[in-house]
Protein backbone atom coordinates (compact mmCIF):
# COMPACT_ATOMS: atom_id res chain seq x y z
CA UNK A 1 0.00 0.00 0.00
CA UNK A 2 2.91 2.19 0.89
CA UNK A 3 4.26 1.79 -2.65
CA UNK A 4 1.34 2.33 -4.20
CA UNK A 5 0.84 5.62 -2.43
CA UNK A 6 4.43 6.41 -3.80
CA UNK A 7 3.20 6.08 -7.26
CA UNK A 8 0.36 8.07 -6.98
CA UNK A 9 1.78 10.60 -5.04
CA UNK A 10 4.71 10.45 -7.77
CA UNK A 11 2.02 10.42 -10.54
CA UNK A 12 0.80 13.81 -9.00
CA UNK A 13 3.97 15.49 -8.82
CA UNK A 14 4.52 14.47 -12.88
CA UNK A 15 1.29 15.78 -13.37
CA UNK A 16 1.82 19.29 -11.38
CA UNK A 17 5.24 19.66 -13.16
CA UNK A 18 3.34 18.80 -16.73
CA UNK A 19 1.03 21.33 -16.00
CA UNK A 20 3.57 24.29 -15.49
CA UNK A 21 5.28 23.03 -18.32
CA UNK A 22 2.35 23.61 -20.16
CA UNK A 23 1.32 26.71 -18.27
CA UNK A 24 4.78 28.43 -19.32
CA UNK A 25 4.72 27.52 -23.03
CA UNK A 26 1.61 28.72 -23.53
CA UNK A 27 2.38 32.18 -21.89
CA UNK A 28 5.45 32.10 -24.23
CA UNK A 29 3.22 31.14 -27.50
CA UNK A 30 0.89 34.13 -25.90
CA UNK A 31 4.08 36.48 -25.74
CA UNK A 32 5.20 35.45 -29.24
CA UNK A 33 1.91 35.98 -30.40
CA UNK A 34 1.49 39.44 -29.07
CA UNK A 35 4.79 40.32 -30.50
CA UNK A 36 4.11 39.27 -33.90
CA UNK A 37 0.25 41.04 -33.79
CA UNK A 38 2.37 44.47 -32.84
CA UNK A 39 5.38 43.85 -35.55
CA UNK A 40 2.86 43.46 -37.84
CA UNK A 41 0.58 46.70 -36.87
CA UNK A 42 4.06 48.54 -37.48
CA UNK A 43 4.98 47.36 -40.33
CA UNK A 44 1.21 47.75 -41.92
CA UNK A 45 0.91 51.20 -40.15
CA UNK A 46 4.26 51.92 -42.36
CA UNK A 47 2.79 50.34 -45.42
CA UNK A 48 -0.15 52.58 -45.34
CA UNK A 49 2.20 55.66 -44.78
CA UNK A 50 4.41 54.81 -48.06
CA UNK A 51 0.90 54.48 -49.90
CA UNK A 52 -0.02 57.79 -49.16
CA UNK A 53 2.64 59.14 -49.49
CA UNK A 54 3.03 57.80 -53.29
CA UNK A 55 -0.48 58.85 -53.94
CA UNK A 56 0.66 62.41 -53.00
CA UNK A 57 3.43 62.27 -55.65
CA UNK A 58 1.57 60.74 -58.21
CA UNK A 59 -1.22 63.50 -57.57
CA UNK A 60 1.84 66.38 -57.93
CA UNK A 61 3.01 64.93 -60.65
CA UNK A 62 -0.10 64.64 -62.86
CA UNK A 63 -1.32 68.34 -61.66
CA UNK A 64 -0.88 70.43 -64.38
CA UNK A 65 -0.94 73.59 -61.71
CA UNK A 66 1.34 72.04 -59.78
CA UNK A 67 4.34 71.28 -62.35
CA UNK A 68 3.61 74.90 -64.30
CA UNK A 69 3.74 76.87 -60.62
CA UNK A 70 6.87 74.71 -60.07
CA UNK A 71 8.69 73.86 -63.05
CA UNK A 72 7.68 76.70 -65.41
CA UNK A 73 10.15 76.49 -68.02
CA UNK A 74 9.95 72.36 -68.31
CA UNK A 75 6.24 73.20 -69.59
CA UNK A 76 6.89 76.32 -71.42
CA UNK A 77 9.59 73.80 -73.73
CA UNK A 78 7.28 71.12 -73.33
CA UNK A 79 4.43 73.12 -75.00
CA UNK A 80 6.85 74.52 -77.70
CA UNK A 81 8.14 71.21 -78.72
CA UNK A 82 4.22 69.77 -79.22
CA UNK A 83 3.62 72.42 -81.09
CA UNK A 84 6.23 71.91 -83.41
CA UNK A 85 5.66 68.21 -83.55
CA UNK A 86 1.96 68.86 -84.07
CA UNK A 87 2.86 70.83 -86.72
CA UNK A 88 5.01 69.06 -89.06
CA UNK A 89 3.10 66.34 -88.57
CA UNK A 90 0.06 68.14 -90.07
CA UNK A 91 2.34 69.20 -93.11
CA UNK A 92 3.33 65.60 -93.54
CA UNK A 93 0.27 64.31 -93.12
CA UNK A 94 -1.42 66.56 -95.15
CA UNK A 95 0.52 65.57 -98.35
CA UNK A 96 -0.22 61.95 -97.74
CA UNK A 97 -3.86 62.48 -97.17
CA UNK A 98 -6.65 60.96 -99.56
CA UNK A 99 -5.64 60.94 -102.73
CA UNK A 100 -2.10 63.55 -102.56
CA UNK A 101 0.19 60.65 -103.33
CA UNK A 102 -1.27 61.00 -106.91
CA UNK A 103 -0.04 64.03 -107.13
CA UNK A 104 3.07 64.59 -106.19
CA UNK A 105 4.06 62.55 -108.96
CA UNK A 106 2.57 65.79 -111.44
CA UNK A 107 4.02 68.55 -109.35
CA UNK A 108 0.27 69.80 -109.14
CA UNK A 109 -2.04 70.10 -106.23
CA UNK A 110 -5.99 68.39 -106.13
CA UNK A 111 -7.33 71.70 -106.90
CA UNK A 112 -5.38 72.24 -110.35
CA UNK A 113 -7.65 69.31 -111.43
CA UNK A 114 -11.42 69.63 -112.11
CA UNK A 115 -13.29 67.25 -109.42
CA UNK A 116 -14.43 64.33 -111.99
CA UNK A 117 -10.95 63.97 -113.46
CA UNK A 118 -7.83 62.58 -111.34
CA UNK A 119 -4.42 62.31 -112.87
CA UNK A 120 -3.49 58.61 -114.60
CA UNK A 121 -7.54 58.33 -115.05
CA UNK A 122 -9.65 58.80 -117.63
Amino acid sequence: MVQRNRDIEQDLRNIVRTRERLTEKIELLRSQIRGAARQTQYQLGHAIDDVRQTAEGLKRTFNPSYQLEHHPWAITAGVALLGYMLAQWGRNGSRTRGNGHLFRETGRSFYDHPKNKLPGRS
